[in-house]
């Protein structure tokens, strides 16, 4: 058994907020730029939109055709945002490790396997729940010869040793030997055409419903016929069934290869996991499909959006009673209808959002990433917000100081929080022995959160 070749190493690239966006020529030019250099030149993440949601890793593997008749061009990417792993608190900032482990295999034939591990650091907060986005990017390219695969990724988190687990499936196709073919759909945030051809935008989230504007699906086409006019139909499927209008482009596609991309709707479809159709088919013949291409996307909603499910809402009303009171909490509750309470919850959060001005509520985003740090870090008996920790943390922010004494006399643990610009020192006490602390200077029952203190 031999390797399939790698032709770029996976290297980690930060990516902390907008740069340059990458490049294509025009969809006319012969010579096409292979889109593995997009994903390399990656900068401007649009960095609200698709950090909705990023607690897992995006992973992802498309095909498209090689530079010779035998073989196809496989990419394989991933983005590791830094809410997806554990930060914990070093006096320069926050500190994570985590192994990846990629490979590609043809049934039981292994033809890519790569591991290796990362440390990560950051001064910002923020950015280790999500709110400031920031990324690893890796990207590898490897040239397979037609047919399916396996693709699959362990991201194992090694400050608290759980892993998370994806796998693709890819088709590699006879580009060459069919008389009309489409690679892999991508996912892209935006396109817009200057002197030096497209710059183009991708999106490192299947969350389309994250894309107010809608989305592009951006593919090569192999044109080996006499046509040039075509008539391309998407839709959105939910397992056999259509849901919504199919979309039906007119487009012109040249002989040999090209790139193509079409604008997705993105606003009316219900929560949950589609597969995206795609189907091209002679303009005078529409009944006659020449190629076929699908991926998986999905409407989650936004990340700062009021909650669309009912379980969710609740949990989240539950979570307001460090900001909220008791009356306030309740009249959310006892509203008549779902609607109603999603209405009173959004009510609630539109009188505390700072900056009214811009289509993010930074209270609602700031209180809700705490609540997301409390569960990962201060989870006890009880779930991490509930604890001692998680309504400090909650209330008060990070501390500026943290101090430990694991050895006292009497065998139980001692951690201290300072807060110097509140004048405040906290004492917590494990007084099990089992991680178990407990406040043992208590602040306030009325003592809320305030953004921005």
């Amino acid at each position: 058994m031999s390797s399939a070749p790698a032709i770029a190493t996976a290297v980690p690239i930060d990516y902390a907020g907008p740069r340059t966006a990458a490049r294509t020529g025009r969809a006319e030019r012969a010579a096409v730029i292979p889109l593995f250099l997009l994903l390399l030149l990656l900068t401007a993440i649009t960095a609200r939109a698709q950090h909705a949601g990023s607690d897992r890793p995006f992973f992802d593997a498309l095909a498209f055709a090689g530079e010779t008749p035998d073989s196809g061009r496989v990419d394989i990417y991933l983005a590791v945002p830094y809410s997806a792993v554990t930060f914990e608190h070093r006096d320069a900032g926050f500190a994570a490790r985590y192994q990846v482990r990629m490979r590609v295999m043809r049934e039981s034939a292994i033809l890519f396997d790569t591991t290796f591990v990362r440390s990560v650091t950051t001064p910002q907060y923020d950015a280790t729940v999500g709110r400031v986005p920031a990324y690893e990017f890796y990207q590898q390219r490897l040239h397979l010869p037609p047919g399916t695969y396996q693709a699959t990724l362990e991201l194992l988190d090694l400050q608290k040793n759980a892993s998370v687990n994806e796998e693709r499936t890819i088709t590699v196709a006879d580009y060459a030997g069919r008389p009309f073919a489409l690679s892999s759909l991508m996912l892209v945030k935006k396109i817009r055409e200057d002197s030096a051809g497209h710059v183009i935008t991708p999106m490192i989230t299947e969350n389309v419903g994250a894309a107010e504007d809608g989305y592009f699906l951006f593919f090569e086409a192999y044109n080996h016929t006499e046509l040039r006019d075509f008539r391309v139909v998407a839709s959105y499927r939910n397992g056999t069934s259509v849901i919504g209008e199919r979309q039906i482009f007119a487009r012109t596609i040249p002989q040999g290869r090209s790139q193509q991309w079409v604008l997705m709707p993105s606003g009316q479809a219900p929560r949950g996991l589609f597969v995206v159709d795609l189907r091209v088919a002679p303009a005078d013949d529409t009944a006659r499909t020449l190629a076929t291409a699908e991926r998986t996307i999905g409407f989650e909603g936004r990340a700062s959006g009021v909650p669309l499910a009912e379980e969710e809402l609740n949990e989240k009303v539950a979570q307001l009673r460090y900001v909220a009171s008791q009356g306030e909490i309740d009249a959310i509750r006892n509203a008549p209808t779902l609607l109603e309470r999603q209405r009173r919850f959004s009510d609630f959060w539109a009188k505390l959002d700072p900056i009214a001005a811009t289509p993010q509520n930074e209270a609602m985003e700031e209180y809700y990433g705490r609540i997301e740090y409390a569960n990962t870090h201060f989870r006890s008996y009880s779930t991490g917000w509930l604890t001692d920790k998680g309504r400090v943390y909650v209330v008060y922010g990070p501390p500026d100081n943290i101090s430990t004494d694991p050895f006292r006399t009497d065998g139980r643990g001692v951690e201290t929080w300072q807060y110097y610009r509140r004048s405040i020192r906290l004492v917590f006490i494990d007084e099990s022995g089992f991680g178990d602390y407990r406040l043992s200077t208590p602040i306030s029952p009325g003592e809320k959160y305030r953004y921005g203190t």
